[in-house]
């Protein structure tokens, strides 16, 4: 079985056009034109022209950069240009269409000035020059490079020049007088080929003189006026000729019209904005002509003309495309010019309206408007198409190109039309035709992919994974499928269930399937952590698992239960159809309540005793004191006896002490903090110690070991021990002394605190 399915995605790429590089215009008799504004505004320029001019505004923003009248160079302050003046070679600024300003391509700030000379006799044979312009130059105004002012390219010229865009440069169009030649200059990267592509114009026989250029919108047309003098009298033709975008060659021509001797003398022609009218003004009769080019042969488009608009008395100048896609017309020396708008349209849809826009006093036009500038980044369309191609039984099968290109080059740099594929994998073609580059991608499929296996069924316990691997080697050609959604090579699955991979290029397939059973793990629970009293024996159990399940705990026993009365871990793995789970608990032996208020105590009136209570933290306990209170610390303030119970679920502790206060000349402190703050840093002996005698002050800790001692009066316990510092904590003090000469004792606890 052998097919073919095609699938075409088109890429294009067309070449950048004008943005708003055309948004003013300069010409005339200090004509302008702001096409940044909607309608157009008008301003005054330094133009003082007949015909030659040419204007070009900044691509992003609008502004105006600069201008010419074929002989000079103003920038945007209308001021002529340092290195401007004479930068063309149009003296008396009366050359048809005679300059045009063509971007740097891939250089945004250098332009390059074509400038043809004006004549002053019928067959002078005119030269042609240019001029570069940067605009980094002049504090950014612009100004001609030096050693690039005025160059030659040639002589032999007719007036009129204008610029195509190539697919992937800008040239300059030219018309020989002599042979009825046209000479095309590419303008690169590189600036200008000074060699030209030469075309012979079929038509013309012998020399010409005068007429006009004007390239389609999309480059492929060029409209020729010219004059022919035969014995002493004028005959003008208009023609249509092919340009070939990626050659420049000029061919196909032929004739639509021509006038002998008088009416209607051809001056100049423009296409309308879709390519499929021409409109020519006449400056002998007084008019604009339409012809439609819809049925392209020069017999349909001769009788296809029709008078767009005629005024008596009036000079019509050269008909020229404008930014906003209206074609705009100068009636000489007038303050205003007209406009043909819906120009798409068979005259009379076109509409020609006299006087669309006013210009700014004192201007005047003359007979030619600044041809458009091409912008400066060109590149060719891409149509690309992608067929997928299957012979599952065939080792060979020939691939074809697009057919009625211009050259071919496949992957290996073969050129034929077509090409033989002995193996599945993916080829391509580029091919050539007028402006757009072909790519035909073809991906081959000579073979079915390779058996696919899985491997037998798994049977896993809850809770694991496994991972399935597409042991098939994948390639552009061949893809993967997992039913789960994946085209990963490597998926890792935990739910029971059926599995499988399909292998495929798009038509031919291969799927393996497994099964996964999944058995449920034993959920072993024995608890949260716990804690029993001394001598009492709990018991551990697990009766949660399915019949048939094994025990086995760390003490060694097989039992589901075990008691314990001992601290320790204890840990209960079970293990049922293949599937082992485990749980631990810890035990713990909670100890009796114990707490210790210290002996009876007094105190001074400014004294306070916080009780403390020695008691595990570990267990909880509940604690109350002889007013209710649960607080584990009371501060106490006041004589009196006070007593404090400790319970939790293996017994009760209860202890008591009394408390005396009374009036104290001197006192001990209940707390001291040796951090080095400055503030009560040492446990000493506070109140009136002038009359203080036979001093003695002893330290102990809770076990009776004596941790200070001193007989100075004024000196005290640092909170240290043996040269390290003293734990934190509750400390006794016993203080031997006289006052006014009677025998006094002060004893209690002071806590030490860091």
């Amino acid at each position: 079985m052998k097919f073919l399915l095609t699938r075409t995605f088109l890429f294009v790429c067309f070449c950048a056009h004008a943005q708003k590089q055309n948004n003013n215009w300069c010409f005339g008799n200090k004509g302008g034109i702001d096409f940044n504004t909607s309608p157009p505004t008008t301003f005054i320029s330094k133009e003082n022209t007949t015909e030659n001019c040419a204007s070009v505004s900044d691509r992003n923003t609008g502004q105006l950069l600069f201008y010419t009248d074929g002989l000079d160079i103003w920038d945007r302050t209308h001021t002529l240009m340092p290195n401007g003046k004479n930068a063309g070679i149009d003296t008396i600024r009366s050359s048809a269409e005679g300059s045009v300003i063509v971007p740097w391509p891939s250089n945004n700030n250098l332009y390059i000035v074509f400038s043809m000379q004006s004549r002053k006799y019928m067959w002078e044979r005119l030269a042609l020059v240019y001029s570069v312009v940067d605009m980094s130059l002049n504090g950014g105004l612009g100004d001609v490079v030096a050693g690039q002012k005025a160059v030659l390219l040639d002589t032999g010229f007719t007036e009129c020049i204008t610029q195509v865009t190539m697919c992937d440069k800008a040239a300059i169009v030219a018309l020989r007088q002599s042979k009825g030649e046209i000479y095309v200059y590419n303008v690169t990267t590189s600036g200008i080929n000074t060699t030209p592509v030469i075309s012979k114009l079929g038509y013309v026989n012998g020399a010409i003189s005068g007429g006009t250029l004007k390239a389609s919108p999309d480059s492929k047309k060029l409209c020729i006026t010219y004059v022919k003098p035969i014995q002493g009298a004028a005959v003008y033709y208009i023609t249509l000729n092919d340009i070939d975008r990626f050659t420049g060659v000029i061919s196909n021509g032929f004739i639509i019209d021509s006038f002998s001797g008088g009416q209607p003398q051809y001056l100049g022609s423009e296409f309308s904005p879709d390519g499929k009218k021409v409109y020519t003004s006449s400056f002998v009769a007084q008019a604009i002509f339409q012809y439609d080019l819809s049925v392209y042969n020069p017999t349909a488009i001769t009788a296809s003309k029709k008078i767009v608009t005629q005024v008596f008395g009036a000079n019509f100048g050269y008909p020229q495309m404008g930014p906003d896609s209206n074609i705009y017309v100068c009636r000489q020396g007038l303050d205003s010019i007209d406009r043909i708008s819906n120009a798409n349209l068979a005259s009379p849809g076109c509409t020609y309206t006299r006087g669309a826009i006013k210009l700014a006093v004192p201007a005047r036009s003359g007979i030619e408007l600044p041809q458009l500038v091409s912008d400066n980044i060109t590149s060719s369309s891409v149509v690309a198409s992608k067929k997928d191609t299957v012979n599952c039984a065939a080792n060979t099968i020939r691939l074809t190109a697009t057919s009625g290109n211009q050259s071919y080059q496949w992957q290996d740099g073969s050129q034929t039309d077509s090409f033989i594929a002995t193996k599945s994998g993916m080829y391509w073609v580029n091919s050539i035709r007028d402006c757009a580059i072909y790519r035909d991608t073809f991906i081959v499929h000579l073979s079915l992919p390779d058996s696919v296996s899985l491997g037998n069924d798994i049977t896993i316990c809850s809770g694991e994974q496994i991972t399935l691997k597409n042991t098939q080697p994948v390639s552009t050609s061949v893809g993967s499928q997992w039913n789960i959604g994946s085209n990963d090579t490597v998926i890792t699955i935990s739910n029971p269930g059926k599995y499988w991979l399909r292998i495929s290029d798009g038509y031919c397939s291969k799927t393996d399937t497994l099964v996964l059973t999944v058995n449920p793990s034993p959920n072993v629970m024995l608890g949260n952590d716990t804690a029993i009293c001394k001598d009492v024996t709990w018991l551990l159990q697990d009766n949660s698992e399915p019949a048939g399940s094994t025990y086995l705990w760390n003490t060694g026993s097989t039992e589901n239960e075990i008691k314990v009365n001992a601290e320790g871990l204890y840990t209960l793995t079970v293990t049922s159809k293949g599937c082992v789970s485990s749980d631990s608990i810890r035990v713990q032996i909670l100890p009796l309540p114990a707490i210790e208020l210290g002996d009876n105590a007094e105190l001074c009136d400014a004294e306070s005793l916080s009780l403390p209570l020695s008691k595990s933290t570990i267990y909880p306990y509940k604690i109350l004191w002889q007013n209710g209170s649960e607080d584990t610390v009371q501060t106490i303030r006041k004589t009196g006896f006070y007593k404090v119970q400790l319970s939790n679920q293996c017994g009760i502790a209860k202890d008591s002490i009394a408390i005396h206060f009374h009036n104290c000349k001197v006192w001990f402190p209940s707390a001291f903090s040796p951090n080095g703050d400055g503030l009560n840093d040492l446990a000493r002996l506070v109140g009136d110690l002038n009359y203080v005698t036979d001093y003695n002050l002893s330290v102990f800790d809770r076990w009776g070991e004596k941790v200070f001692i001193t007989n100075d009066v004024h000196g005290g316990w640092d909170g240290n021990y043996k040269g390290n510092e003293a734990p934190f904590g509750t400390y006794r003090y016993l203080i031997t002394y006289k006052f006014l000469g009677e025998d006094q004792m002060l004893k209690g606890d002071i806590a030490l605190v860091r």
